[in-house]
């Protein structure tokens, strides 16, 4: 009987210090005992009773806060080891996330890089076409419509007449001179152009090639993380931002193909004219096979779909909103690339208005952004909506 209350004491004592947990539930269960006074109790349980009396006393001394002590571990500890186990996957999907995306980032970035390069050298070839135009038009004497300047001139008879003509010889002379050292310089460039153009177009599709081989390399951890992530946490609200990772990585092979679609189709869409930058968005997306809803101006897209106002989260293929350029109030373009930097740097803009068929810095856009907003009352940069791309 000694050994039996010897070991009942030391599974009271085992309960008693194992934690500071377990001793704060104890005294919920026993408050007006508390855990402390448990040992002086089987002394006088063993003083007042007899034998097995004594040893039944003791043993349910015990036996309630050994109890309870194991209901703590039984539930607590699986706990625990649940937070530990999704903090460990939203660490994993973090990183997958962040492999993906840089990959992906250059990817863009890069065919935003060949559709300038492919845009600077289609303005050089039209630059480089009327220029040639106009040697012709010089060669043939034909400055204005369809009456030669020469035969007009050498028409006179007069010394006035005369004079003028030599004139105006010296002077097609010069603009021819002009017009050869133009088209000279401009097919020099078209030539570097060339060379830009299918660097650029190269460098883009490895940068594809680079970020197909990490998605796919990183497909069967991802599909093991979603699976195990689903089976413990599907449930769970506390695991949201999890969740929304790991969709956004499955779904981001699509969600990019959506931005370059973007990209090509903002450096190739018309321009409407001045004051028609909401149309001119909204066609763009069309063009890219994106739908979005129409909307009278460009304040009332912002005022609707305006997700973040940070220009370091800017990303191709969002829609741009500032306050408006000239006399135009309320202003929308679109990002052509993505952000490099907290402040908008690598972004890089289309708009239907200031730029015209180039893609101008995010530091440059914002400048033109002037015009304060009757809406608002606001300057400047306002936000950017990716919600229709990704």
């Amino acid at each position: 009987m000694l050994v039996n209350m010897l070991a009942c004491h030391a599974y009271a004592a085992a309960a008693v210090t194992a934690s500071t947990q377990s001793r704060d539930v104890l005294k919920n269960i026993v408050p007006r005992i508390g855990v402390a006074a448990l040992p002086r109790i089987a002394d006088i349980s063993r003083r007042n009773m007899p034998g097995m009396d004594r040893i039944r006393s003791i043993a349910a001394c015990v036996a309630a806060p050994i109890a309870a002590f194991a209901l703590i571990v039984s539930l607590g500890a699986p706990t625990a080891a649940r937070a530990d186990e999704l903090s460990d996957m939203l660490s994993r999907a973090n990183e997958i996330q962040d492999q993906i995306e840089s990959c992906q980032s250059e990817y863009i970035n890069a065919v935003n890089a060949q559709q300038m390069a492919e845009s600077n050298l289609a303005n050089t070839k039209d630059e480089l076409s009327k220029a040639r135009d106009m040697l012709s038009a010089l060669v043939k004497g034909d400055y204005i419509g369809t009456t030669s300047f020469l035969e007009s001139i050498l028409g006179g008879t007069d010394i006035t007449g005369l004079c003028s003509t030599a004139n105006a010889t010296s002077l097609i002379s010069q603009k021819k001179a002009k017009a050869t050292s133009d088209i000279a310089e401009l097919e020099r460039q078209q030539e570097q152009e060339i060379k830009d153009a299918k660097r650029t177009q190269e460098e883009a599709e490895a940068r594809k090639a680079d970020f197909e081989q990490q998605y796919d390399a990183l497909q069967p951890e991802l599909q093991e993380l979603t699976a195990k992530f689903n089976a413990s946490f599907g449930d769970d609200s506390k695991s949201g931002q999890a969740a929304s990772i790991l969709d956004y990585v499955s779904n981001v092979r699509g969600t990019t193909d959506a931005q370059i679609r973007v990209v090509k189709a903002a450096y190739r869409t018309g321009f409407k004219g001045g004051g028609y930058c909401e149309a001119w968005a909204e066609s763009v997306y069309r063009n890219a096979g994106i739908s979005m809803p129409s909307y009278g101006t460009a304040y009332d897209d912002y005022a609707a779909n305006c997700t973040e106002t940070d220009p370091g989260k800017i990303r191709a293929g969002d829609l741009v909103y500032g306050s408006g350029t000239d006399s135009y109030a309320n202003h929308v373009g679109i990002a052509v690339s993505d952000a490099t930097g907290p402040n908008g740097e690598g972004v890089y803009i289309i708009d239907e208005y200031g730029s015209l068929n180039k893609a101008v810095s995010f530091k440059e856009w914002t400048k033109w952004q002037t015009v304060r907003s009757y809406r608002n009352g606001k300057t400047g940069y306002f936000g950017s909506s990716g919600k229709f791309v990704r």
